[in-house]
């Protein structure tokens, strides 16, 4: 099942607001924003990479999901960077052409 995400704000009672991720934005460089999100993509990387390769035991749900959630607010934050607008352009399209393929 193919779902399109809008930008992620999580609705639970210690969620993020939008405002949040733009004081981000402003109180922290691009450079900073950059290599943060580098340094989560990598872990998530890292975590998956463990699990294939080893006992299923070993690597939790919890710490997939766990480096899920810190990926997902570092796409937020390079998303405010790079433009919401043209990220969903890009997830539009994408998702479209994979619909054609996988149809």
């Amino acid at each position: 099942m193919i779902v399109t995400l809008k930008v992620y704000m999580a609705t639970l009672e210690e969620g993020l607001e939008m405002r949040n991720l733009d004081n981000i934005l402003l109180n922290q460089d691009r450079d900073f924003n950059l290599s943060k999100a580098v340094e989560e993509l990598s872990e998530l990387a890292t975590v998956l990479t463990q699990r294939l390769n080893s006992d299923e035991s070993r690597i939790s749900d919890q710490m997939i999901i766990d480096e899920i959630g810190d990926v997902q607010i570092r796409i937020d934050v390079l998303k405010l960077m790079f433009g919401i607008k043209q990220v969903e352009e890009r997830i539009c399209y994408k998702t479209k052409e994979l619909i054609d393929k996988h149809g």
